[in-house]
């Protein structure tokens, strides 16, 4: 709880409990703390809960000071003095008041942080059908490495790193890779048909990044731009991190040559 007590001035010996609304001030009649002073605009301040915390904000030409200082707008303090005309306001805090709000908010916050996260940690892990816990492969474009003989794992791994390909440029060659050792593991069915048509869509996708890469590092080299030859080439290792990788090998040996220049 919070309040102001009218110290000099008119209106002095008056006080007010702010609450979460507004508390206006000025010469209005529809005004909280009625000032009538010519020095004092119809709507010349107000008082606002915001964040925790009460806000004071100038409306008026003829200024608001607190403690002094002409101000715009700025969060009281306990035993802050306010300003307006020839009248002056002590703000005032009860003990613990606010503040204990605040931490009663924080840590409502904390809490329900703490619920998300065991939440999100739950849901990383599964049963498979023999009873055992095992994590799901993870999001945002982190390579699953962990030893399986389900293809299911690979091709679940695929689609997410290809629908996420934006996000790291190493995400469309990761989804290929996954996409072949579950091909690897499946025995011919129905499904190999389907996949093998996403595999290949993933590897044109793919091959099309990489000469688009090519052409514009060949471009900007022949321009005498190097600095922008030498982003292209390095985008390509980024697309294909895989050194065994021909595509990886050219590209990294015109960027040693470019890096001799």
């Amino acid at each position: 709880m919070a309040k102001t007590v009218v110290t000099k001035g008119e209106n002095t010996g008056k006080e007010w409990t702010l609450s979460k609304g507004k508390f206006k001030i000025g010469r209005g009649q529809d005004n909280d703390l009625l000032l009538v002073e010519p020095t004092v605009s119809r709507r010349h301040a107000s008082i606002k809960y915001k964040n925790g915390k009460y806000l004071l904000i100038n409306f008026s030409r003829n200024g608001t000071k607190i403690n002094g200082e002409l101000i715009k707008s700025r969060y009281l303090k306990d035993g802050d003095k306010i300003e307006i005309g020839s009248t002056t306001i002590l703000y005032q805090e009860e003990p613990g008041g606010i503040q204990d709000g605040s931490r009663k908010k924080l840590i409502f916050t904390f809490l329900f942080l703490a619920v998300i996260i065991s939440a999100i940690f739950l849901v990383s892990f599964r049963f498979d059908k023999r009873g055992v816990v095992s994590l799901v492969p993870p999001m945002r474009g982190t390579y699953w490495t962990e030893k399986t003989d389900n293809p299911q794992n690979y091709f679940n791994l695929a689609r997410r790193l290809y629908r996420e390909r934006e996000i790291k440029d190493e995400n469309l060659f990761l989804a290929i890779q996954s996409w072949h050792k579950g091909l690897s593991l499946l025995e011919k069915s129905s499904r190999t048909e389907t996949i093998t048509l996403q595999l290949k869509k993933a590897e044109e996708e793919l091959d099309r990044k990489i000469k688009n890469e090519m052409f514009k590092a060949y471009q900007s080299y022949h321009l005498g731009n190097l600095s922008s030859c030498r982003l292209h080439l390095e985008r390509v290792l980024k697309l294909i991190p895989s050194p065994a990788d021909r595509r990886y090998q050219t590209a990294l040996a015109k960027l040693k040559v470019l890096n001799q220049k």
